[in-house]
């Protein structure tokens, strides 16, 4: 879990602050650390602290598994619902008799409900882990392909410096590759294109930017196959290539995936 660092003149005042921006109780809040600010003069002489705060982990656990629990309840789905915390992601593992109707055609009912519960309880704030939802392991079997490619995609541009744009994605994987190569040394990822047609460009951070104009192929050894992917009226369709395939398990469709119409934050 990431640490939240602010200047403030008391722990009490930056508590009431983080509960104002994070929607949560003080008490959702661990003090990792306080000390005298350094730096500029005005803020010694006020007495300005320099304030290391973490996001208490089972309180975390337990509000995403209770507003995950609320949503089910109101779906009259029956479930086993259980919370994994990560460096970066919270995973909610949905186990259920109802499966297809959670993960609907194409995944796009599981896409909108991660979508609802990171707002839920994410908003916009970018301190918070991504929340992934998942049933019957279908979005962890993409998201393994997803890393796979995002792997493959760096070691491409650190060896030639080039960047590489990926093949058109929906909002939610290219929030999964944007999150999961934040803190990769030395690479920047940003998207670029209509929603529809939308792109993750991997690039070092000392390239410049790609401008819209231009058709960078990425991954040609993935895209020479013209039946890995096309645009359809109804939105997505990917077949994934023979090295990223693996066993199918569970009732969710691999080989469909749906956009949903959102714009990407």
């Amino acid at each position: 879990m990431k640490e939240i660092q602010l200047t403030s003149v008391s722990q009490a005042e930056a508590l009431e602050t983080l509960s104002r921006q994070f929607r949560m109780p003080k008490e959702a809040f661990e003090v990792v650390e306080t000390r005298g600010a350094e730096g500029a003069e005005d803020e010694k002489k006020q007495g300005f602290l320099k304030i290391r705060v973490m996001i208490n982990r089972d309180f975390l656990k337990d509000l995403v598994r209770d507003r995950m629990v609320g949503l089910l309840k109101h779906m009259s789905v029956m479930s086993e619902v259980r919370v994994r915390l990560e460096e970066d992601f919270i995973h909610v593992d949905i186990f259920t008799q109802q499966g297809s109707l959670l993960i609907g055609r194409g995944g796009q009912t599981l896409e909108a409900i991660q979508h609802l519960l990171n707002r839920m309880i994410c908003g916009n704030d970018k301190d918070l882990p991504m929340i992934l939802v998942d049933v019957e392991n279908y979005q962890a079997r993409i998201h393994r392909r997803l890393k796979k490619i995002a792997q493959r995609t760096v070691e491409m541009v650190r060896k030639t410096s080039q960047p590489v744009k990926l093949e058109p994605m929906p909002p939610h994987e290219r929030k999964f590759i944007h999150k999961l190569l934040a803190e990769e040394k030395g690479i920047t990822t940003y998207s670029m294109g209509r929603e529809g047609q939308r792109s993750i460009i991997i690039a070092s951070e000392q390239s410049s930017r790609i401008s819209s104009g231009e058709d960078e192929e990425l991954l040609p050894e993935l895209l020479d196959d013209p039946t890995i992917f096309k645009t359809t009226r109804s939105g997505y369709q990917r077949k994934w290539p023979p090295e990223f395939q693996e066993e199918s398990e569970g009732s969710g469709s691999l080989g469909e995936f749906r956009g949903l119409e959102e714009k990407e934050e």
